[in-house]
This record gives C-alpha cells, sequence and structure tokens, in this order.
C-alpha cells in the first residue's frame, strides 16, 4: 500500500492496510478501459472501502438502495455505477462519474488536499443474468466522506454501509440489532439460493444474503464476495458457486463472442434483404 496517500494511510489500522493489499494484488491497473466489444453493454461500479474509528480492523463497504420508482432493479441493493458512456476515458472515470450522480461521491478526489479517496485498481469483469458486463472499480476512502454523500431521489433511496467480513459470513448480521426489522422475503434466517441458467449452458448460483436493510444479490453480492475472498484470504461459509459453473472471464468471453456473431448475422441478414429488395424492385 505505498501507493496510499499518508492521508488516508491514516485512516486505517495495521489490520486493514494488509487486508486491502492483498485486494490491490489482485487488481487490473487504475487506467484499464473497457472491452474493445461494442456488441455488448458494459458498465462500471465503485466498491468504496472504509474503516470507522468506532470499529477498528473492520472494512466497511459503502452500498445504496436503488429508488422505488425505479424501472430496473426498483429498491434492490448496489453498489454506486451504471453504463459507460462515450466521454468516459477509463472505467474509473464511469465509475466516479456515475457515484458523483447517484450519490455526490467526490468525482475531482485525487486533486482535493488531502484526497479524500484513492483508486487501487479495477477487478477482473463479471457478468449480469442479463448479459451485461459489469467492470468494478476499487477505491478506499474515509469515514467523512461517506457521512457527506447525499442520495438523489430519482436514483437513490439510500445509502448505507455493511461490514465486508459479513459477506462471507451472513450469520453475522445476528449481531445487529435491527437486523429483525430488515427486508427479507425468504424463509431461510441469513442466505437464500437458488441455480438458474445462465450463459454457455452454465449455471449460474444466486446468492441473496440477508443485512440490517435491503438484501445483497446478484451482481453485488458476487462482487463483493469476490472482494472480501481477496481481503481475507478465506472462502465463504457457504458454497457460493453451482457446480461446474464457469468463471466470470469464461463467462465474458462467451457472451463477447455470441454477441459479435449475433452483430454478424445481424448485418449478413440486412444486407441480404437489401439485395432482395433491390432486385424486387
Amino acid at each position: 500500500m505505498e501507493s496510499l496517500p499518508p492521508s488516508l494511510r491514516s485512516s486505517f489500522s495495521p489490520t486493514c492496510l494488509a487486508q486491502l493489499a492483498n485486494l490491490e494484488g489482485t487488481l487490473g491497473p487504475v487506467g484499464k478501459e473497457a472491452l474493445p466489444s461494442t456488441s455488448v453493454k458494459q458498465g462500471a461500479v465503485l466498491v468504496a472501502l472504509f474503516e470507522r474509528p468506532s470499529s477498528p480492523g473492520n472494512l466497511l463497504v459503502c452500498l445504496s438502495t436503488r429508488a422505488k420508482h425505479m424501472r430496473s432493479h426498483p429498491f434492490q441493493t448496489a453498489l454506486p455505477g451504471g453504463k459507460i458512456e462515450p466521454q468516459d476515458p477509463t472505467l474509473a472515470s464511469t465509475a466516479f462519474r456515475e457515484a458523483w450522480e447517484e450519490v455526490a461521491f467526490p468525482s475531482q478526489h485525487d486533486a482535493m488536499d488531502p484526497p479524500t479517496a484513492h483508486t487501487l485498481g479495477v477487478m477482473t469483469p463479471f457478468v449480469s443474468k442479463y448479459r451485461i458486463i459489469c467492470h468494478p472499480v476499487v477505491c478506499v476512502t474515509t469515514p467523512e466522506v461517506i457521512d457527506q454523500l447525499k442520495p438523489d431521489p430519482q436514483e437513490v433511496d439510500r445509502v448505507w454501509e455493511w461490514p465486508l467480513s459479513h459477506v462471507l459470513s451472513p450469520k453475522l448480521v445476528k449481531d445487529h440489532s435491527d437486523f429483525v426489522g430488515s427486508l427479507w422475503d425468504y424463509e431461510e434466517e441469513a442466505l437464500n439460493q437458488t441455480d438458474d441458467p445462465w450463459v454457455g449452458g452454465s449455471l449460474y448460483r444466486h446468492n441473496r444474503l440477508r443485512t440490517s436493510y435491503t438484501p445483497l444479490k446478484g451482481l453485488t453480492s458476487e462482487i463483493l464476495v469476490s472482494v472480501a475472498i481477496a481481503c481475507y484470504g478465506e472462502n465463504p461459509d457457504f458454497v457460493h458457486l453451482a457446480p461446474e459453473q464457469i468463471s466470470f472471464a469464461e463467462a465474458v468471453e462467451v457472451v463477447v463472442r455470441q454477441a459479435e456473431k449475433g452483430k454478424a448475422l445481424s448485418a449478413s441478414h440486412t444486407y441480404g434483404q437489401g439485395e432482395m429488395n433491390g432486385i424486387r424492385s
């Protein structure tokens, strides 16, 4: 963690700094760009990690719950982020731009004195069940920044935080006095799982984790499980992958390959129809 500015380094305990160093070693470069394919939808999300003095040695992650009136995924837990726009030079640019729009996370964090956040790197991309490729950008920040975040009511219902360790052990939710009133619609106490068809003929295991507010599920839970495994060097206390589930790296290759093939077939079909129409005329 030598690259971490002193003002941010002092916000973390030695325990958390060691965990963040483990994570940083698994990440791609900060300046990483989107995949060159124009046939697939791509987006980037921000995984903002921090530590509170009131809970030393425990990494926390900043989360949001989408507004109830949103057309897609209403009132679901999310990481700040969105789709990549043509003007975004890097994946980090997308993640921070979207985080600023959604929850007022400082987009010019590196230019501030002292810096309010520091980007550690970019994770290997993930694939949603809707075949959207998602690039998680990981940064560290301070409790002061998190406490000043303001959700845009057009997109976000609430900004909140959750201990990263609880992602590996959902039963720890019982340590929170407010978990009884959490928004949990499943019979299981803290973890619900289903295996569904995915890309490349593989199954995909949906892990739904109980929290003190809206559940962690879908791509959000998958990303955070991967972050926690990298930080702590431990696997979750539940089987988080379906039997013979392909890796996300393999899933990305399948999605891109199928999208490019579909684009080529579509172009060929359109050209052929044009020829047919020309002959008929």
